[in-house]
């Protein structure tokens, strides 16, 4: 499956990321246009508003990660391809593979209608699909929407700390396993604490300023 063909499975999908609207990267109550022309530009807010999210939705975020962007606002308005779409989005997957990789991929399957098994590393077929064939074909909104699909707030057991938070606390691969009221990184803050004050609960180092540190300063996702 190319990626330029993915048209069908985003029609497919039934849940958008809530991040998308939270972080107004779509607009809901637009009319769907998934086989528009994608720009660089929409690429670039795309890619800032998922390294944010994922700066507050998952411990120590993507890294010190700025994006293979070229400082030429001038360029937002030209064609982006498909090769770009890959370039850009692959550290994004790489980042929640290494936090779970049998997850991601289920949660590619079950949230973004990938079809099952989807034994691939990212929403390209990587086994059949050289990495520099159809790079220059002209990439649509779709196309960009499912490199951006991640589901970063999902929180199946509802407990406050999403799924990927849950398997950087607990070892196995269980998203519903941790518990929002242990200190795992011996702090002297909690989990859930830690969650709403934007530190990382794994490093000790990183807690919250004792002034502040309370569930009424905080806002949780929703």
């Amino acid at each position: 499956m190319l990626i330029g063909l993915i048209l069908p499975l985003i029609a497919a999908a039934v849940e958008m990321p809530r991040w998308w609207i939270a972080r107004a990267v779509v607009d809901p109550a637009a009319t769907k246009n998934d086989r528009a022309v994608a720009n660089l530009g929409q690429l670039k807010s795309f890619a800032n508003q998922a390294d944010a999210e994922m700066d507050a939705t998952l411990f120590g975020g993507l890294g010190t990660w700025e994006g293979p962007f070229a400082p030429a606002p001038a360029t937002d308005y030209n064609v982006a391809q498909i090769g770009h779409l890959k370039n850009v989005s692959k550290d994004f997957w790489d980042k929640l593979r290494g936090i779970d990789e049998a997850y991601t991929k289920a949660l590619m399957e079950e949230h973004d209608s990938m079809p099952a098994p989807w034994g691939h590393d990212y929403p390209w077929d990587t086994n059949t699909t050289p990495a520099n064939k159809y790079s220059k074909h002209v990439a649509t909104i779709g196309d960009l929407k499912m490199v951006f699909g991640f589901a970063l707030r999902r929180d199946a057991d509802g407990d406050g700390l999403v799924d990927y938070q849950e398997l950087k606390l607990v070892a196995g691969g269980d998203p519903e396993a941790a518990d929002p009221d242990a200190d795992t990184d011996g702090d002297g803050f909690n989990n859930i604490i830690e969650v709403m004050a934007g530190t990382d609960a794994t490093q000790p180092s990183s807690k919250p300023e004792p002034a502040s540190a309370s569930f009424e300063v905080y806002t949780v996702f929703e």
